[in-house]
């Protein structure tokens, strides 16, 4: 049975599937939630990309989705690339929200330099 038919729904074991199946076929990375990086990682490693949608800046709105994360939380669990949409673009101020994303990204990336 193809990954994701199974019931009851297996949502750790449909992700594993689904990316290992990738790579398999080549792929260089995933796109997928924060809360998946974990077992992303564990697996096959930080060598494997990681597009991270639902990204939210601490504090943030997490507007209509149910599977967001913080920045910091993201850069800790090995996100590759963050994508962070509506929280900027429907920021007050887009490039003070920009700014303030960068800097959690930065000092989230520092400390798992540090660890």
């Amino acid at each position: 049975m193809p990954p994701g038919f199974a019931k009851p729904f297996d949502l750790p074991g449909t992700v594993a599937a689904l990316t290992e199946e990738a790579e398999r076929a080549g792929a260089l990375g995933v796109v997928c939630a924060a809360a998946d990086l974990a077992g992303l990682r564990a697996r096959l490693g930080r060598d494997f990309f990681a597009v991270t949608p639902g990204i939210r800046p601490a504090g943030g709105d997490t507007h209509d989705q149910k599977r967001v994360a913080t920045v910091e939380s993201a850069v800790r669990d090995g996100a590759s690339l963050l994508v962070l949409g509506r929280a900027i673009t429907g920021a007050p101020d887009p490039a003070a929200a920009l700014a303030a994303a960068r800097e959690e990204r930065d000092r989230a990336l520092m400390a798992r330099a540090a660890r």
